[in-house]
């Protein structure tokens, strides 16, 4: 599934009310950038590492301040799927260190993180239905697991790709593209799982993978401000029913995000910079300026004319500020956010995505971005 993208050289909010002007680009420096992904490493080691260990980082690699994560628990996972996991958490975990030894002093601490509840409202969204039963947890099994990191996984690789054209110092650079290598083969990883499972149904939903994985899919198109006509991201089987295990464009090339596109997919279109994986948002300059609505200059991730993605909170996803009374939650403990991740819970009547084709999942996507945009 081949979509060629178009250049644009700055990426600006859009206020509730509608577009808003950017104001002059503001220098990000390498240092920035760097912090930046060090948010994204500290999402994926945190999931990771409570799901094959049952814990998330230590507090040295949370650095100083740094908030436990809540919501993480240890996975239900067997066999070749625990092979992987343990793999990819040593590896996100070893990406962690290796970026606060780089920056050393200048390191941003490990923001609050939101790895449980936040997957039920995800799934809901793509669903497009607020009270879809059971609650999906992707500590739940081997399968859930691997829909769980499909939702943040290829986020990683094309922000590391989107962040490429910013960066100056070439020894940063080189560092950069090797960790982007090893997120694409994360990322390979669990869309070949899903591309196999394609056929499977999820007894749960009454639907099979494929369906499943548009949907996420299409949701974080939709929140990418993006729309299926004109998208970056795609699932795991194209239309002509191949598999589609690496999503580029017509010349081969992985597709970008811009910082202002990974933002509102992991915090579930804020704009606030604070919601959905990151209650009370990443740490760093870059976010901070995104949710001042200043432009960021980026490279060539974003179509034609599109110069800023949704424009609102997300509903369940808020979090008390830092150095409020949450701070003392225990690493793995839910927030009150949402539902509690909850898989086993029964079906309720009316909830369930039985019957519901693939094409109207996607289009329920849209009907879940909106819903968590307006809320």
């Amino acid at each position: 599934m081949k979509v060629s993208t178009c250049a644009v050289a700055l990426v600006a909010l859009v206020a509730a009310a509608g577009c808003a002007a950017p104001t002059a680009a503001q220098a990000i420096t390498d240092v920035d950038i760097l912090n930046f992904a060090l948010n994204l490493e500290y999402l994926e080691a945190e999931f990771y590492s409570w799901a094959v260990f049952g814990k998330g980082l230590d507090a040295d690699l949370r650095g100083e301040g740094g908030r436990t994560s809540i919501g993480g628990q240890k996975a239900n996972l067997t066999g070749n799927v625990l092979q992987y996991a343990t793999e990819i958490a040593n590896d996100e975990i070893a990406h962690v260190r290796f970026l606060r030894t780089a920056l050393g002093a200048a390191a941003v601490s490990q923001p609050r993180l939101n790895i449980g509840s936040t997957f039920v409202t995800a799934v809901r969204a793509a669903f497009g239905m607020p009270n879809l039963r059971p609650n999906f947890s992707p500590y739940a099994n081997d399968l859930f697991f691997m829909h769980g990191a499909f939702v943040f996984e290829d986020v990683g690789v094309t922000a590391y790709k989107g962040a490429a054209a910013l960066i100056s110092n070439p020894d940063y650079l080189t560092a950069a593209a090797g960790i982007l290598a090893v997120e694409a083969y994360h990322a390979g990883t669990v869309r070949s799982y899903l591309a196999e499972n394609a056929n499977v149904t999820v007894e749960a939903y009454g639907v099979t993978v494929q369906t499943i994985v548009d949907a996420i899919a299409a949701l974080r198109t939709n929140l990418s401000g993006l729309s299926a006509e004109n998208p970056n991201d795609f699932g795991v089987i194209g239309e002509d029913g191949a598999y589609n295990v690496v999503p580029t464009d017509e010349n081969g090339i992985v597709y970008s995000r811009t910082p202002q596109q990974v933002v509102s997919i992991v915090t579930f279109g804020s704009t606030t910079g604070r919601g959905g994986f990151f209650p009370n948002g990443l740490n760093g300059n870059i976010n901070a300026s995104l949710a001042a609505g200043e432009a960021v200059a980026v490279g060539d991730s974003t179509p034609e004319g599109m110069l800023a993605g949704p424009a609102a909170s997300s509903p369940d996803a808020e979090d008390s500020p830092a150095g409020s009374p949450d701070a003392a939650m225990t690493p793995g403990e839910e927030d009150t956010a949402g539902a509690p991740a909850d898989s086993t819970a029964a079906p309720t009547s009316g909830a369930s995505t039985a019957g519901l084709s693939v094409a109207a999942l996607a289009a329920a996507s849209l009907v879940g971005a909106a819903s968590l945009l307006l809320a």
